[in-house]
């Protein structure tokens, strides 16, 4: 019987993995962070880190100037995917379909860096 190699990547994500980034970003802000207990996911430990990094810079940068600041990290009501809140400058709804596109600059340059 010839049957498929199951490929099985390890579990790697834990709750407490999103605080990695807390040491580069300024300690002079007041930001109230909210992250999900008890989250899991399965993949590569470097590329999730890489990911969770770029998430959570993106939303200290847009969220500059908001006093507090409020940064949350949760999984979906469904529990199928993770979502990432923030009460930053957000983006026009017509921009949506730039907003993944590579060289793609959203805001203004005066407003924000980046």
């Amino acid at each position: 019987m010839n049957e498929t190699p199951k490929i099985v990547p390890p579990p790697v994500l834990r709750a407490r993995s999103p605080w990695c980034v807390r040491g580069s970003l300024q300690q002079e802000r007041h930001v109230n962070v909210s992250i999900q207990p008890a989250l899991t996911a399965t993949g590569d430990p470097t590329l999730i880190k890489i990911a969770l990094r770029k998430l959570f810079s993106n939303a200290w940068k847009y969220t500059t100037g908001r006093s507090p600041a409020v940064i949350e990290f949760a999984a979906s009501p469904e529990g199928k995917a993770f979502l990432m809140r923030d009460n930053g400058v957000g983006f026009d709804p017509a921009d949506a379909a730039r907003l993944f596109h590579p060289f793609q600059h959203l805001h203004d340059n005066d407003r924000l860096a980046g």
